[in-house]
């Protein structure tokens, strides 16, 4: 058994020069005290001297020792007002600690959640507090989970331009697998989004509309490394697959995505096939 133990240096010090400084008042007051009463009997005898006859010496004597306590008491009276003022500085000092050490937990204490949530409202707090969350958000394009250490923000379908369309947007879109349509009148002219498909023969989800998910992690940056299934140092992986793209003879330019190994499908999305995705070699 162990214990750690620490030592305030600083408060300890401040504690024991106030002790010494309420202590060390005292006596000086004390001391002050008798040096006034020395005082006023020196000036009855200079008084009583000069009424009573012709002694110089003695009178300056007495004269000169009665203007030496004088001084001596102003220095006390100077010395004791310096520790009561440092005294009280002390005090505050110490009051000021006090408070301070007291904030901490006082905050903590106002930021603990309730005890008792329910499992879905704890879901649905973590899913209204994602955009308040600090790092970064990548689509893991393949796959409709999320990896351990990271926050699924939703799961859909891989949807894009049609292969065939010349001019059309190239990226690729996570599509939400319940969309909201707006009522409004479409113009003269408008951009097609299709749905998406591997064409990847020797694969189990071949012609398989693609899945995807966005997800959230702590870290700052995220980006692919094409050619390697590994990462920088200092880096961490969040999945690795397959580099995946348009044919070279298709009419639509499409961009390089890392395709998870998993290469999950689905089928009856509704979205149509426009958007094929090949392997690189």
């Amino acid at each position: 058994m162990a214990v750690i133990a620490s030592f305030d240096v600083n408060r300890t010090t401040e504690q024991e020069v106030s002790s010494l400084s309420s202590m060390t008042s005292e006596e000086e007051t004390r001391r002050v005290r008798r040096l006034e009463a020395e005082v006023e009997i020196l000036r009855r005898s200079v008084t009583e001297l000069k009424t009573s006859g012709p002694c110089a010496t003695k009178q300056s004597s007495l004269e000169a020792d009665a203007l030496s306590v004088a001084q001596e008491v102003r220095g006390l009276r100077h010395h004791v007002q310096s520790l009561r003022m440092h005294s009280e500085l002390s005090a505050i000092r110490a009051d000021l600690e006090s408070m301070r050490s007291r904030l901490p937990s006082e905050a903590t204490e106002a930021r603990k959640p309730p005890a008792a949530i329910s499992v879905s409202e704890e879901r649905s707090q973590n899913v209204s507090q994602s955009s308040a969350l600090t790092g970064s958000v990548y689509t893991r394009w393949g796959n409709g989970h999320c990896p351990s250490g990271s926050q699924l923000v939703y799961s859909g379908v891989t949807g894009g331009s049609h292969y065939t369309f010349e001019g059309a947007a190239s990226n690729a879109l996570c599509l939400p697998l319940s969309p909201v349509f707006e009522d409004y009148v479409l113009p003269a002219s408008v951009a097609y989004v299709y749905g998406a498909e591997y064409e990847v023969n020797v694969h189990s989800s071949n012609e398989l509309d693609l899945k995807c998910s966005v997800c959230h992690i702590p870290r700052a940056a995220t980006f692919m490394v094409p050619a390697t299934n590994s990462c920088h140092t200092g880096w961490t992986m969040e999945y690795s697959g397959i580099l995946m793209a348009g044919h070279h003879t298709h009419k639509a330019a499409t961009e390089f995505v890392c395709m998870d190994s998993a290469m999950e499908g689905m089928t009856g999305t509704g979205f149509g096939t426009g958007l094929l995705r090949l392997e690189v070699s």
